[in-house]
This record gives structure tokens, sequence and C-alpha cells, in this order.
């Protein structure tokens, strides 16, 4: 089933912001990350409802990150997809050229702007319609 043109737009917005799509080792297909502090665990819990079909058990979890500058542990939460051929258009669309950047064609739906991208890029704070701050 490929990607809904709701989750492409979502997808969008992360990788506008934090969201990073990886293909490593002998893998032939992308996977979906994101990490965030672990404040923001309902809004990774929304990008795992919004991605639900190509996740597992172990795609959202929380972890500690070590800061060695400021010799601090930080809370994070990690979303984590399982690798699947419906990334493969975004990948390629994001990481064709071997670095990572804004596609060409890109085009920001009255959908993304300003709720997704501000979402990943700001603060959950400005969430969009549909997203767990929205109500707040």
């Amino acid at each position: 089933m490929p990607l809904t043109g709701f989750q492409q737009e979502v997808l969008t917005g992360l990788m506008l912001g934090d969201g990073h799509l990886s293909i490593g080792g002998k893998a032939k297909n992308p996977r979906l990350r994101i990490n965030r502090t672990d404040r923001d665990m309902e809004y990774a819990e929304w990008i795992a409802e919004v991605f639900s079909p190509y996740i597992t058990a172990k795609s959202l979890r929380r972890t500690t990150q070590f800061d060695p500058r400021y010799e601090k542990t930080y809370g994070r939460v990690a979303f984590c997809s399982r690798r699947h051929p419906d990334f493969m258009d975004a990948y390629d669309a994001w990481y064709g050229s071997g670095s990572r950047r804004v596609p060409r064609t890109l085009r920001i739906s009255p959908l993304l702007w300003p709720s997704g991208w501000l979402m990943t890029a700001r603060s959950t704070k400005r969430c969009g319609e549909g997203s767990p701050a929205a109500s707040s």
C-alpha cells in the first residue's frame, strides 16, 4: 500500500525538520527516523499512528543520551519505521544527489504550511489540525 497523500505531507514536514530517511548496510529500502526530547512523546505517538502500516512493536521507544559537553543525560524518544519500498520515492527526492537536499520540486501545501513544518522544525505547541497538540 503506497503512502497516502496525508502521510506524504507529514513525511515532507518531518524531512524539513528533524526527520530523516536512511538505508544502511545491505538494506534495499529506506526507513523513517526521528529523535526528539522525551517531552515530545505524545507527538512521537502521533507520528507512529500516522505511519502505523510501517511500524513494529519496537518502532517507538524512550532512550537516554549523554551530552559530554555539559556532562548531562537527556531523555529522548525515538521513532523508527520498518524499512519499506514506499519510502523510496521520498528517499530519492531528498538524497538522490548523495547528500540530503531539499528537492527542487518541493511544493508546500496548505496542510504543511504552517502546521506540519512548524510542528517538526519548531515546537509541538504550533501543531496543525489532527495532531496531538492542536487541541491544547
